[in-house]
This record gives structure tokens, C-alpha cells and sequence, in this order.
């Protein structure tokens, strides 16, 4: 099939019925954008899509697909042929998708890989536990953000490769499939912005996943100092305070210590959680 042939055709009885190509997209049932592509030869419709178009358009499926008013019907065999080129066509499509889509996941496992050894490298050059030294990074946030990037990149692989008709047609606030949900402050999705989106969210996921580490350990390596400003961090105050306001314990620490607490006289319990968002202060008297 000649796709220009093809959109020239189905234009032209669109200007004879005196259809703009969003009434003849609600008649066919598709987006005014999947008929302008139509039309500029860029794609060809689904294979069900062909009757009712004919039907709506006063041709056959045959002259649809031949690109041109029939004076007499053709051959069965020759109408065999144009259905089946149209369906190659189509289908002819998908490989491409799945090319695609298992070139991406290769680069995802290459980048997963990337990142282990990278992980045990660490490890290596600083005579740690590599698992330890991970999760003391960037102040114990370095493994939810390398899942987080791995998930990401992982499902950027496996979205769908084209959105709903109904994307095109409507101001759809996010992408949604079942549980998942995604949005874009300011971005609608729609099939023409869809694969640029998912190219600059898999590019952005497996980037983090392999250089996130190496940056985030030279930045401590140069300022030791980065990670109290720049990392989540927490830390406990407890004070305990005798009947006459005498300080009993008053010690300071991270949130993994264990205290001993041995002042029978205590008659307050102060606890102070401090991170670089604020403090947090709880009193708690008659002990």
C-alpha cells in the first residue's frame, strides 16, 4: 500500500462529504490527530477500523485501500492481497516497538550491573562492608533513591508504547494504568509527547542509577562536612530532671542508640528530635 496515496484519497472524500477531519474522527470513533496523520501518509488505521471508515467516507474497503474510485470491482485476489498488505502494514509497526523496548531494558540490566559493582568497589577502596557502606551514604537515603531509580527506569521500559485515543481527545490530568499514576506539573500527555517523555524519564532513571553513588561518595570525600547540609539527618536528645531541677541525664546521639536510663529520682523526661527541617520537643512529667 502506498501510504500518500492512501491519505490523499481519504482526504479528498472528506472535503467531498464536507467533513473537517474532527467530525469524521467522532464518526469513526479515532482522534482528529489520527485522521491528520491519515491523511499526511505518516501511519495507516487499524485494520477495524477500515469498514467504518469506508462506510463513513461512501467507498469500499477495496477502494479505500486502492486509493481510488473502482469503475468495476475487483478481483477477489486482488482484494486479498490489498487486506493483507494492510494488516503487514500494520503489524510491521510493532517489531519496532519491541525493538525498542528490548534495547531498553538491555541498557536498564547493563545500568543494574553498573551500579553493583560500583557498590562493591565502594566497598573495596574503603575497606568496608559494601551493603554497610550503602547504607550509611548520603545519610541512609542512597538505597531508596538507586530502588527508586531502578524501578523507574524498569517501568519506563515497560509502559505501552502508545496512549489511548481518548489522551488526544481530552485533557487527561496524568497517565494512569490500575494503580499507577503519573503527572507532570504543566505537561498533558498525549501520543505526540508521549515517547519523549518516556525517553527523558528512562534517560534521567538510569543516569541516577549509575552516577549517583560515584558523586555522592566523592562529595563526602571532599567536604566531609556536605552531608549534615545536605542529607536527611536526625538526632535524639534526652534529658532526664530530678524533683529539684537538677539535670540527671542530658545526652545526645543518632537515632540508633540504646540508653540505659538509671535515675530512680527523675520526675521529667525530655526528648528533643532535631533534623534540618526543625526540632521537635515532648515533655513528659510525673515519672
Amino acid at each position: 500500500m502506498d501510504n500518500a496515496r492512501f491519505g490523499a484519497f481519504v482526504a479528498r472524500l472528506r472535503k467531498e462529504k464536507g467533513l473537517t477531519q474532527r467530525q469524521l474522527a467522532e464518526l469513526v470513533g479515532v482522534s482528529d490527530k489520527a485522521v491528520s496523520k491519515w491523511e499526511r501518509g505518516l501511519s495507516l488505521p487499524d485494520i477495524s477500523l477500515l469498514e467504518p471508515l469506508a462506510g463513513t467516507l461512501g467507498v469500499t474497503v477495496a477502494e479505500l485501500l486502492h486509493g481510488e474510485r473502482l469503475d468495476a470491482p475487483l478481483p477477489p485476489r486482488q482484494v486479498e492481497a490489498l487486506v493483507t498488505g494492510a494488516v503487514q502494514l500494520g503489524q510491521a509497526q510493532r517489531p519496532v516497538d519491541a525493538a525498542r523496548r528490548l534495547r531498553w531494558l538491555r541498557i536498564w540490566a547493563g545500568t543494574l550491573g553498573i551500579a553493583a559493582v560500583e557498590v562493591v568497589a565502594a566497598g573495596w577502596l574503603t575497606g568496608q562492608n559494601p551493603l554497610a557502606l550503602l547504607s550509611e551514604t548520603a545519610g541512609g537515603t542512597a538505597p531508596l533513591v538507586l530502588g527508586l531509580a531502578g524501578f523507574a527506569g524498569l517501568l519506563f521500559c515497560l509502559l505501552e508504547d502508545q496512549l489511548p485515543a481518548y489522551y488526544d481527545e481530552y485533557a487527561v490530568p496524568g497517565y494512569m494504568r490500575g494503580a499507577f499514576h503519573m503527572r507532570l506539573p504543566g505537561v498533558r500527555f498525549t501520543n505526540r509527547n508521549w515517547l519523549p517523555v518516556r525517553r527523558a524519564g528512562f534517560g534521567v532513571s538510569v543516569g541516577v542509577l549509575a552516577g549517583y553513588l560515584p558523586a555522592v561518595l566523592v562529595l563526602q570525600a571532599a567536604f566531609p562536612t556536605l552531608p549534615l547540609m545536605f542529607w536527611p539527618a536526625l538526632s535524639l536528645t534526652v534529658q532526664l530532671t530530678g524533683p529539684d531541677g537538677e539535670v540527671l541525664l542530658d545526652e545526645t546521639t543518632d537515632t540508633d542508640a540504646v540508653w540505659q536510663l538509671d535515675a530512680p529520682n527523675a520526675v521529667q523526661l525530655t526528648v528533643i528530635g532535631k533534623g534540618h527541617s526543625g526540632a521537635v520537643k515532648a515533655q513528659y512529667a510525673g515519672l
